[in-house]
């Protein structure tokens, strides 16, 4: 998969494995022991339930609850599995779904006729759904508003369906989220100037997220309650997985870490080091252990292409390009090496830098008195203009300042003198057009003189008096 910004493209991927076997910890509900379950690709944990993703690309459910396992006729080529409460979705290879367990409010049932798709997530009651046109599509429980999709939502890459939120990845490294998601003006402050995500995970009334520099962001309610904050020294983090009152996170060694409600030991420190996938349910979590690709070969690294050219190497699961350009497209392979060999090459995935559009200011206006000159603008607007530092602001042609707000006064200039001002809007990437130019000078006093003076006579005294200029 991949992110891009203004600037870089992060190209992402799942190191090889073989199959493996999955671990739980947390509360037991009526899961424990395990059965022993090998030839493990993938899992998700429920509120209270497992479905298991074999090699066969056949889907398992535990316990089962007083339910059948999912029949063959729908059971099949299945890429990736999604759980909720008491409800499983399955994503086929062919991009159809299929869904299994409770459905009281449809959330186990996908839209007739819903194809294309290339995730899914499942939350408490209800089920979204990404598209490989990168929209979004919802069902399921909706009485706080979690299934009505935004009518301009596009260019998302990752979906996560929290207890009644949902929870969108952008491909500009940004999020959206809708439903119960109001978390007060400063935890929403800090989920809306997130940047470089590459990863989300929600849970029941907050969120994560996971950042290219491999560290963790958390943002909701009752943080401090239940300890949600991740640890200070949390760091070379590659997954992330939220619970409803803990949270996960699947380090580059293969170790796990982590914190949050702990009254069933579900933030016990475990003794894993081959972790290839998270999950985390109500209040357990589950690990799928994999040999790490050993049957595999001897891994020696990874090999990008760019257009059919290599372009670098490297022993990490993810790869910088920064000298893309603007309105140009890419396409990427990546390619395992062993000391036996090299790999096939991977899908091949297209993407491009976001070209900035450089909004530009609005409706200027100049004006001035006896003292000042003020200028005043409305501040631009649009979608992807890009990272906005501030408004630069030119006085007959010359910068003059840089502000962030829209107004800007100007004392000290000359009587009978006109000067010229223009603004523009200033990016990271660079600067929009100007506005128009105004000219203006600073209003002149005449110093008029009072008028009618006269001057009457009294006993003792004099009084003047005149009009004012």
């Amino acid at each position: 998969s991949s992110i891009h910004t203004y600037s870089v493209i992060e190209l992402l991927w799942t190191p090889p494995f073989t199959a493996g076997y999955a671990e739980q910890w947390g509360a037991p509900w009526n899961m424990m022991p395990l059965p022993e379950v090998y030839g493990v690709k993938g899992l998700a944990a429920g509120e209270q339930h497992i479905a298991y993703l074999h090699s066969d690309s056949t889907v398992s459910i535990w316990p089962e609850g007083g339910w059948l396992q999912p029949g063959s006729e729908i059971n099949h080529d299945v890429v990736q599995v999604a759980a909720g409460l008491n409800f499983t979705i399955g994503l086929r290879a062919d991009g159809t779904l299929f869904g299994y367990g409770q459905s009281a409010d449809g959330q186990a049932d996908p839209p007739a006729g819903l194809d294309s798709v290339v995730a899914v997530s499942a939350g408490w009651r209800h089920t979204l759904a990404l598209l490989e046109d990168s929209t979004v599509v919802a069902w399921g429980y909706n009485f706080n508003g979690q299934t009505d999709v935004p009518d301009t939502l596009k260019d998302v890459v990752a979906v996560s369906a929290g207890y009644v939120h949902s929870l969108v990845l952008l491909s500009d490294g940004t999020i959206m989220e809708w439903g119960a998601s109001g978390w007060g003006e400063e935890q929403d402050s800090i989920g809306n100037s997130l940047t470089n995500i590459i990863a989300i995970s929600a849970g029941r009334d907050h969120n994560l997220a996971l950042k290219s520099d491999g560290t963790v962001a958390v943002w909701g309610v009752n943080l401090s309650a239940y300890n949600l904050e991740p640890p200070e020294d949390l760091s070379g983090v590659v997954d992330i997985a939220a619970g409803y009152y803990h949270n996960l996170a699947l380090k580059s060694d293969g170790t796990v870490v982590a914190w949050g409600q702990n009254d069933y030991g579900q933030t016990d420190s475990q003794n894993f080091d081959d972790v290839v996938q998270i999950d985390a349910g109500f209040n357990f979590n589950l690990a799928l252990r994999a040999d790490a690709g050993e049957d595999c070969g001897a891994l020696l690294g990874y090999t990008i292409f760019q257009d059919g050219d290599s372009i670098g190497t490297t022993l990490d699961r993810g790869y910088s390009i920064l000298n893309a350009e603007w309105d140009q497209e890419y396409c990427y392979n990546v390619m395992a090496r062993y000391t036996q060999g090299s790999s096939a090459l991977s899908d091949t995935l297209c993407t491009s830098l976001i070209t900035p559009g450089f909004c530009p200011p609005n409706s200027f206006v100049v004006d001035s008195d006896y003292d000042n000159v003020y200028l005043d603008w409305t501040p631009y607007t649009g979608s992807l203009c890009g990272s906005f530092i501030g408004y630069t602001i030119y006085q007959d042609n010359t910068l003059l300042d840089t502000v962030t707000l829209s107004e800007y006064e100007i004392p000290g200039l000359s009587y009978e003198t006109e000067y010229c001002f223009y603004v523009s809007t200033l990016y990271d990437e660079g600067e929009s057009a100007t506005t128009d130019t105004i000219c203006i000078s600073r209003i002149t006093p005449q110093l008029c003189l009072p008028d009618s003076v006269g001057v009457e006579p009294g006993d003792n005294e004099l009084t003047v008096s005149w009009q004012a200029p």
